[in-house]
C-alpha cells in the first residue's frame, strides 16, 4: 500500500498493519500520566472542540454508552466515560502494546472501561452503543467507506476527526485525503447530519469535526 505520498508502507493486511502500528511512536502513553487531567496534552483546536461543543451536546442528548475506536493511549475514553458518567464504554484498539498499557492505566485509575484489541479495517466492532468516537481513523485505512459503513453500524450517532484536505502531509501512514466533497459523501451515507465544524491547530493545519447520525438513529 502506498501513502499520500507514494511511498510504500505495509499496512495490506492485518497481520502487517497489526505489525505496522505497533512499533513506538512519538506521544505513545505515558504510566505516570493520568488522562482525566483535561489539562494534560491538550491539542489546540481538536480537543477544544471536544470539550466545548461535542461532550456538552452528548450530555444533552442522553449518550450513555461509546466506544473510542482507535484509542491509543487512552485519554479520550477517559474523558468520554468521567464527562458522560457511561455506562458502558470501549476503548478499541490495534496495538497489542497500547491495550496493555490502558488495560493497567485503567484499573489504577479505577475506570470501568473495557479494552479491546482489533482493528477497523479487518474487524467489526463490538456491542451496540449510542456513540463512536472515532479520531483521526479512516484517513489511515485501505477502504475507508468500508470503515464508515462499520463505524455507522449498530450505532444512534458517530463523530469523527478527519484532517482537512493534505494540510497534515507529514503523516508517514495517511493513505487517503479529504475534501469537501468526500465529507458531503460520508454525511449522505449517515442517517444525517447533526453537525460539521473545522477546527484549527494551527496555520495551515485543521481538521473536520463532523458528526453525524448513525444507523440505529431514528429521529
Amino acid at each position: 500500500m502506498k501513502n499520500l505520498h507514494g511511498k510504500e508502507i505495509p499496512v495490506d493486511t492485518p497481520e502487517e498493519r497489526l505489525a505496522f502500528y505497533s512499533v513506538p511512536i512519538i506521544n505513545t502513553s505515558d504510566p505516570d500520566s493520568d488522562p482525566s487531567d483535561l489539562s494534560h496534552r491538550i491539542l489546540v483546536g481538536k480537543d477544544d472542540i471536544i470539550k466545548e461543543k461535542l461532550i456538552p451536546w452528548c450530555k444533552e442528548n442522553g449518550i450513555k454508552s461509546f466506544i473510542d475506536v482507535g484509542a491509543d493511549w487512552g485519554k479520550y475514553s477517559v474523558w468520554l466515560h468521567d464527562e458522560l458518567e457511561s455506562e458502558r464504554s470501549i476503548a478499541f484498539e490495534i496495538s497489542v502494546k497500547k491495550c496493555s498499557n490502558m488495560d493497567r492505566w485503567f484499573r489504577k485509575l479505577d475506570r470501568d472501561i473495557m479494552v479491546i484489541q482489533g482493528d477497523i479495517a479487518s474487524d467489526d466492532l463490538p456491542y451496540e452503543c449510542d456513540f463512536v468516537f472515532a479520531s483521526d481513523i479512516i484517513e489511515h485505512v485501505p477502504d475507508y467507506k468500508e470503515a464508515w459503513n462499520k463505524l455507522l453500524d449498530n450505532r444512534k450517532y458517530v463523530y469523527t476527526l478527519i484532517p482537512k484536505d493534505d494540510s497534515w502531509h507529514w503523516s508517514q501512514d495517511h493513505i487517503s485525503v479529504f475534501d469537501d466533497i468526500d465529507i458531503q459523501l460520508l454525511i449522505e451515507m449517515s442517517n444525517g447530519l447533526v453537525w460539521l465544524e473545522e477546527p484549527v491547530y494551527q496555520e495551515g493545519l485543521s481538521w473536520y469535526a463532523l458528526l453525524v447520525k448513525g444507523r440505529l438513529c431514528d429521529e
